[in-house]
């Protein structure tokens, strides 16, 4: 994968209902959790593509969506895990990169199993 680290977020800075799912992920106590996570740029045409429908919001919600005032999408050792509408959006809109939390090495193989969305492919050209 070509990733491009940008800075820290904290853990409090995030939204709380992404605060909750990070501790589901994690699988953690309410207040047991890192004080900050690193942020890297994923390759958008790495991640799946995961179908929208009605039930969870769907395409229209995705592309009212402003990409520069949502939260960094989450993959783990290699799954994409959390911000589908984000990545359509991204998709729709042409933007090549997605910030990412990467929770690689902290998340259960049965939470992986459970909640992942699929596979990000693994690139071997680099970007400038």
């Amino acid at each position: 994968m070509t990733r491009e680290q940008l800075d820290a977020i904290a853990y409090a800075d995030l939204p709380e209902d992404m605060q909750v799912l990070i501790g589901d992920f994690l699988e953690l106590e309410e207040d047991d959790h890192p004080a900050a996570f690193l942020v890297t740029l994923v390759d958008v045409d790495t991640l799946p593509y995961v179908a929208l429908d009605e039930r969870d919001r769907g395409e229209a919600h995705a592309r009212d969506m402003d990409l520069s005032e949502t939260p960094p999408i989450l993959i783990a050792d290699g799954q994409f895990l959390d911000g589908k509408h984000r990545l359509f959006q991204a998709r729709e809109t042409g933007v090549e990169r997605l910030p990412a939390i990467d929770l690689s090495g902290m998340v259960s193989a049965h939470m992986l199993r459970c909640n992942g969305m699929g596979e990000i492919a693994v690139t071997t050209t680099p970007r400038p």
